[in-house]
């Protein structure tokens, strides 16, 4: 006769730090490993870098510069919800860091970000979530879509790559929702 299995009450619970962790880490991983050798993404397509050139002489760049425009929205308004909510201030730091970096490999340095044009974070904790989940899935899907339609290899890796860790960072936020 089998052991009983314990009920969800026995079970020890991940701690956050730990769920985060091993959800960001593998992710960034992967992200950094995809880089290259200290290679730019724009020196993976063969291209000079971003401001150097013409994006809309070339479509890598172009989806390149709406994908570190996309990024820098959104941790914008991670910075920002952070700051309006105590309570998420803990939980969104690997959010903050996770797309922090994906900003510095598609960039190769964090540039600065010009706030004006991203949105505010909501007035309520839950909504606050709600959004930033909603966020985090246009993101992925504009990345994943990004990726396909990307002519470098190399470009639809680091994009897809980014893409898996929005969705890590969408699953992560999807557990402080039902809170």
């Amino acid at each position: 006769m089998p052991a009983p299995r314990p009920t969800a009450a026995a079970r020890p619970s991940l701690s956050r730090r730990v769920v985060l962790g091993g959800f960001a880490g593998p992710g960034l991983l992967v992200m950094a490993g995809l880089a290259g050798c200290g290679e730019r993404p724009d020196d993976a397509v063969g291209r000079p870098a971003a401001g150097a050139g013409d994006s809309t002489d070339d479509p890598d760049l172009a989806l390149l510069d709406a994908a570190r425009a996309e990024l820098a929205g959104l941790l914008v308004v991670v910075r920002r919800t952070r700051r309006r909510h105590a309570p998420l201030r803990g939980p969104l730091v690997g959010v903050q860091r996770a797309h922090a970096t994906q900003l510095r490999v598609l960039t190769g340095e964090l540039p600065s970000i010009d706030p004006t044009g991203a949105a505010a974070a909501a007035a309520r904790t839950q909504a606050a979530v709600a959004d930033l989940i909603q966020r985090e899935d246009a993101l992925r899907r504009r990345l994943t879509g990004a990726a396909v339609q990307a002519q470098s290899g190399r470009l639809a890796a680091l994009l897809a790559s980014a893409a898996a860790g929005t969705a890590q960072q969408q699953a992560l936020l999807g557990r402080l929702a039902v809170r």
